[in-house]
């Protein structure tokens, strides 16, 4: 993370702020935290080889 460049650190961060918000309104919007890594871990923690048909 420290070697990202400045602007993508702060989108990140502001993204995980968001999704932080997003799981503490579960109750609500059916998004638990393991929805959320369903849907975003793929495109937060690829690399960027990563063949996506193959996950």
């Amino acid at each position: 993370i420290h070697d990202l460049p400045e602007h993508h650190y702060e989108t990140l961060k502001f993204l995980s702020a968001h999704l932080k918000t997003v799981a503490e309104n579960s109750e609500k919007n059916k998004m638990e935290p393991r929805n959320l890594a369903i849907v975003f871990g793929p495109t937060l923690v690829r690399t960027s080889d990563d063949n996506m048909t193959h996950m």
